[in-house]
């Protein structure tokens, strides 16, 4: 959720079983054109490996890519190239070019 207000921060979030407010459906709003053109790699990588309730070590172990590295990639400070990403996307059961967007 902080993700979410970090990134959107003009975005109101919320609480579904204290609010009455009428909602918007998420189709009829730009906000995936926005969440796209804002996400980088890196955090494309972590939403990704965090919705999977999987730490950094477990996707290390499982494409031998060091932990070291992961992290550098979640932060942006090392470029995801498409090798990595296959392989990255690999483990996390999803297409690479999901981590791209």
């Amino acid at each position: 959720m902080n993700f979410i207000k970090k990134k959107f921060s003009d975005v109101q979030i919320f609480d579904l079983d204290n609010d009455k407010s009428d909602f918007v459906n998420w189709d009829d709003t730009k906000l995936d054109e926005k969440f796209k053109s804002m996400t980088t790699p890196g955090e494309s990588l972590k939403l990704l490996r965090t919705n999977l309730k999987m730490t950094q070590r477990e996707l290390s172990l499982k494409t031998r890519i060091a932990v070291q590295s992961i992290s550098a990639m979640e932060r942006g400070r090392i470029k995801m190239g498409r090798k990595l990403a296959t392989k990255l996307a690999e483990a996390l059961n999803t297409s690479y070019k999901n981590l791209f967007w």
